[in-house]
């Protein structure tokens, strides 16, 4: 049991760490477009304005939200596809377990079908009335 607590510790920190090595990459992103930056001087010798690059405008920040949320989803889909597995694996012939362990694959299936959906319903509305075009806040 020590084993397979921690190899579920390991797998754990090993996506923590690489969810903060991606921040890390986005934080240097993010500094190579701030105002000043390097890639700023060259957006602005291109002749792009902030209203170009879409830096402010609220498509912008709704996609970056549904973008953030569907990556939260994925991580708690894996992790409870990981765990389901590993109750199915180690159940030892206990019907309950392997029950349980059903249950829970079908339940994460379920819910990822149900978010999925959602996103797909959501970016068809938005398609269709309003066209794919947002307003930019100024």
């Amino acid at each position: 049991m020590k084993k397979y607590f921690f190899s579920l510790l390991i797998t754990v920190f090993l996506l923590s760490a690489s969810s903060c090595l991606a921040t890390a990459v986005n934080s240097n992103l993010s500094n190579a477009f701030s105002k000043g930056g390097p890639l700023d001087t060259v957006k602005k010798a291109a002749g792009y304005t902030e209203k170009d690059t879409g830096l402010t405008s609220i498509q912008s920040i709704i996609t970056q939200v549904i973008k953030t949320a569907l990556t939260l989803v994925g991580i708690v889909f894996l992790v409870l596809m990981i765990y389901g597995g590993f109750l199915w694996m180690t159940d030892r012939g206990s019907e309950a377990q392997v029950k349980k362990a059903i249950n829970l694959i079908q339940s994460a299936v379920i819910g990822l079908i149900i978010v999925v959906s959602a996103y797909a319903i959501t970016y068809f509305v938005v398609q269709a009335i309003g066209k794919g075009q947002l307003t930019s806040v100024q």
